[in-house]
Formats: structure tokens, sequence, C-alpha cells
């Protein structure tokens, strides 16, 4: 499908949904009427750029992401990130505006990337852990061409899909991908593995995983693969469950947990 824009005048409601195909995210859609708001695009590059005097133009970027998200979160808005391919390092980092990153092959090694709002990533190596939400909100996000070193947790309601993408186990215990109450893991056409954990994957209050032409695997030092608990659901279509010598066998499903 294609969406040609051009030059359109807006009035009326600013609240509504947002617009996003496969490309990212394109405007926000209002209540009553239709228009396409233009995002505003911050550039990040961690040898030019210069987070005191830079402004986050293609010229004079940003030098770090975290001060590109900051200033994102300001605007209230939906934003997008083109990040310039290096290695970056920032802490703690908490989406809370619609955010879009293109990472041109980046490396970005932080504690923990929180998600409050809309979030859509695309060709970025990520080193440290990922939380969907730290509340109740559900959180929409989609990951694209990404490889993901740390856990995982897709929380309360909320809807992740990943496609040509791969997650690996940092070592931590009790599963790299947690799907929590109501939510869904949509995973397609990637690769999922653990390292030195108990657990690859939990699935808990009837959360959901999906995977489609996707390869899981647990190491020697893995219970299991997958295990699903309270009601919880694993969808498995073209997809190969490994677990290399493994104590616990390969899935584990209990308490009213089904698998197809």
């Amino acid at each position: 499908v294609s969406l040609i824009i051009g030059t359109t005048t807006v009035t009326g409601a600013t609240n509504g949904y947002f617009l996003y195909n496969n490309a990212g995210l394109l405007g926000a859609l209002p209540v009553s009427g239709i228009a396409l708001t233009p995002l505003t695009t911050l550039y990040v590059d961690f040898a030019i750029g210069n987070d005191t005097t830079g402004n986050g133009s293609i010229s004079t970027p940003y030098k770090t992401i975290s001060k590109a998200v900051t200033i994102g979160n300001a605007t209230a808005a939906a934003y997008t990130l083109e990040i310039s391919p290096n290695s970056y390092t920032d802490t703690t980092i908490t989406i809370t505006q619609p955010c879009v990153i293109h990472g041109n092959g980046a490396t970005y090694t932080l504690t923990t990337l929180t998600l409050n709002q809309f979030f859509s990533v695309y060709d970025i190596n990520i080193v440290g852990n990922v939380v969907d939400a730290t509340g109740s909100l559900s959180i929409f996000g989609n990951f694209y061409d990404v490889n993901v070193l740390g856990n995982f947790t897709v929380n309360a309601n909320g809807y992740m899909s990943c496609i040509n993408s791969s997650f690996t186990g940092n070592g931590a215990s009790n599963g790299l991908i947690t799907i929590g109450a109501g939510a869904v893991f949509s995973v397609n056409d990637s690769v999922l593995g653990a390292q030195v954990a108990n657990y690859y994957v939990r699935i808990v209050n009837s959360g959901t995983l999906y995977l489609v032409g996707s390869d899981l695997f647990a190491n020697d030092n893995a219970n299991y693969a997958i295990t699903s608990s309270a009601a919880g659901s694993a969808f498995s279509g073209g997809t190969s469950i490994v677990v290399q010598a493994g104590t616990g066998g390969g899935v584990n499903i209990s308490n009213g947990a089904t698998t197809n």
C-alpha cells in the first residue's frame, strides 16, 4: 500500500489515533476530520553532535540519544529519531511520547528502556532491558531488524511485535521475555535464544505468545524454553523449539494454560 501526502491545512480536533505502516509512524488522525500531522525529526550523531550547542537538526545534531529523547518527550507530540551509525551509552531512558527510532545499524547500550507510549524501532542493536510500561497502560510497539541483548517485558495489556529480529538473554534468571496479563508478544521471522536463565519465555496471567517462522532455543543451563501458567497461551507456526541439554524439558504448561 502506498500513501502519498501533499500539503494539507488542518483544523479541528488534535486528539485521536496515530497512523503508521511498516515504514514508521505517519502522523495523527483526529477524531473529527482527517489530517496528517508532520512528525518532529531529531538527529543524533555521536561523532559530530553536541548536546549543548546542537538543536537536533541534520546539520547540528545532538550527541546522545538521551538528549534527543528528552527534547522529543517535551514536544508533547510524536517524534522520530534518526541515529547515525555509532555506539551510544545511557543509563535509564523513558519514552513518554509516541516515538520512532531509525538506528541505521547503531549500537545502543543502556540499563533499561521503558516504553510508556507507542514505540517503533528499526535497524539497531540494543544492549539492555526493555520494558513496555511501568503501569497499566496498553502499549503498542514494533521492532524491525533489531537485535536485543537483555530481558524484555511486555506488561499488562501491552502488544509488541518483532520482525526479522533477534532477542538473546543477558544471564538474568526467570525469563528473558515475560508476557503479562492480557499482553501479546508476536514474533515473526526472528530468533529467540536464552543464555544462562531459568526460563526463556514466561507467559503469565493470560498472556499470549505468537511464534511464526521463528526459532526459539534454550541453552544447557535453561530449565524450559517456554513456561506458561494461569491460562496463558503459546502459539507456534513454522517454528522450531530447541532445548540443548536442558534440565527441565522444552515446554512447561500448567494451570489451565494452552499451546497450539
